[in-house]
């Protein structure tokens, strides 16, 4: 995990409890889903806060205001919704990580997992995404894309 010291975080005026999630536990040091985190986060424009990037392309940024995690268009800066906070994020990709290992072990030496058991790994990670952040119930465009592509087992 990427911890961040306060001194790195303290220009940004983010969420009290945005900065002690990441000072406590930080973000994965490894990608996952295509994003990575960068080790220092900095500026993206006034109210945004890179912390990572999809696909060597889409800026991660935290919602300075609000705490909300979004992805940031390379190409026409649109903000699109990821998770409310940190914390949300960070749990939901340990949820997609253990979801793909249960999926990997069930598929064995097989390229595709029986259509059966893949639907019902991804419903119970699904459910899992709502538990975590209610939120995701109205998203249109992050998770709710994960979930599309592991049901069709393209993830």
């Amino acid at each position: 995990m990427i911890q961040y010291r306060l001194d790195q975080l303290e220009e940004f005026d983010l969420p009290r409890k945005t900065v002690d999630y990441l000072i406590k536990y930080g973000v994965p040091d490894n990608e996952i889903l295509l994003l990575q985190f960068f080790s220092t986060p900095s500026w993206y424009r006034e109210g945004l806060v890179k912390i990572g990037v999809e696909a060597s392309v889409n800026l991660l940024c935290i919602n300075n205001k609000t705490g909300s995690v979004v992805l940031v268009n390379h190409i026409n800066a649109t903000e699109r919704f990821v998770n409310s906070n940190i914390s949300c994020l960070v749990k939901c990709l340990e949820n997609f990580q253990e979801v793909k290992e249960k999926r990997d072990i069930a598929a064995g030496d097989n390229d595709y997992l029986d259509e059966e058991v893949n639907q019902k790994l991804v419903k119970k990670f699904e459910e899992k995404l709502y538990q975590t952040d209610s939120a995701l119930k109205r998203a249109e465009y992050f998770w709710p894309l994960i979930v599309e592509q592991m049901e069709q087992q393209m993830l």
